[in-house]
């Protein structure tokens, strides 16, 4: 399934709380969090026809599995905020390295064009923020706390 992800509320903003395997499947869950809540829980209702353009390649370097969390999320924010284009995830990415050597993270994401056809954002969100960011691994399992500005 590709790991797990609950709405947390945290003051003004809202908080995603992450639950995988591995750190692909982190960004998976990531990546389903944040269309949750961008397009609300009725996106996933879209026929299969409408809306969508195609597929990308992302690929996000980052020193750490904290810092990978940070700027996946804010490229998912940035594509959506200027280009109108929703990143679905099509596939769990696949992520190399550690925090010796750096991240980078690879995946195929769908395009959904959000702006063409008339999304309403559930959430507008800003940008994930390192306030109180947590990746914690025990007995097998990440977790993951990413606050995002709203």
């Amino acid at each position: 399934m590709g790991g797990s992800f609950r709405i947390v509320g945290h003051t003004a903003d809202v908080a995603l709380s992450l639950t995988a395997s591995t750190e692909g499947e982190l960004l998976h869950a990531l990546s389903r969090g944040l269309v949750r809540l961008i397009a609300g829980p009725g996106f996933s209702k879209v026929p299969a026809s409408k809306g969508w353009t195609g597929f990308a390649q992302a690929r996000v370097p980052a020193e750490t599995l904290e810092e990978l969390l940070v700027r996946w999320a804010n490229e998912t924010i940035c594509a959506f905020d200027t280009d109108g284009f929703l990143w679905v995830p099509r596939e769990i990415p696949e992520v190399t390295g550690s925090d010796r050597s750096g991240w980078v993270a690879h995946g195929w994401l769908a395009l959904y064009n959000a702006r063409e056809q008339g999304l309403v954002q559930a959430h507008d969100l800003k940008a994930a923020t390192w306030h109180g960011l947590s990746v914690t691994r025990r007995n097998g399992i990440l977790r993951a706390r990413l606050v995002l500005d709203t």
